[in-house]
């Protein structure tokens, strides 16, 4: 419903993205969503209602299953005569909770996910695949590296560099600590990579970008064969 009334708002303010997918996991309220102009060929979104599962320790260092709370949205946008695999997720916070670690939980999710997507590029080696998401971590950070793969690898997925007006590279401000982070990234596979305009992408920071969410978007523009 939330993602439907989004859609009339944009149509309502002249964008009409017609096309959508939804995914979510053990969270009810916090959830996930894709909307496209171009069509969406293909769905595997991963983990509704909770199905996609880890096992770890709880606050007391007990073995306990976990499952992930956002799912992982998986998505194929048909643009022109190609088509790219979107892989959306939302993990886990830093905020402390009862009954977990919220670092562990965070770097299991990313597991998941690095799972998910070497069992597309397994099938196939040459997918344009795009990763993107608030990974709530920095890129030295060990559920940042879990996704991107080694680098030496044919599986390994690049994180796209993306620059403010000022050419800052931050996407979260904790108000809090008073600490600026990036935790927002967008990873493009091997086939993807080349496709990426870098001088033409940028994170948002025009007047009121905060109104919407504590984090920054990014614009990443992506050349398409016709």
């Amino acid at each position: 419903e939330d993602l439907a009334e989004l859609q009339k708002k944009l149509v309502e303010g002249g964008l009409t993205l017609e096309h959508s997918e939804h995914a979510g996991g053990a969270d009810t309220t916090r959830q996930l969503g894709l909307l496209s102009r171009y069509p969406i060929v293909a769905t595997n979104s991963q983990g509704a209602d909770g199905s996609l599962t880890y096992n770890s320790v709880d606050a007391d260092n007990r073995p306990k299953e976990f499952a992930m709370q956002r799912g992982i949205l998986d998505a194929t946008v048909a643009a022109g005569s190609q088509k790219i695999r979107f892989l959306g997720v939302h993990l886990k916070s830093k905020r402390e909770i009862p009954y977990g670690h919220q670092d562990l939980m965070r770097r299991h999710e990313a597991y998941l996910l690095r799972k998910h997507a070497d069992s597309i590029l397994e099938e196939d080696p040459e997918a344009l695949l795009c990763v993107y998401g608030d990974l709530n971590d920095t890129r030295r950070e060990s559920p940042v590296r879990s996704i991107q793969g080694p680098t030496q690898s044919t599986r390994y997925l690049e994180p796209l560099h993306h620059t403010d007006s000022r050419g800052h590279v931050w996407t979260h401000y904790w108000e809090y600590q008073q600490v600026y982070s990036r935790f927002d990234f967008v990873l493009a596979s091997r086939s993807l990579r080349p496709l990426f305009k870098q001088k033409e992408s940028y994170i948002i920071d025009s007047p009121g970008w905060s109104k919407a969410s504590d984090h920054r978007a990014l614009v990443s523009i992506f050349k398409l064969e016709r």
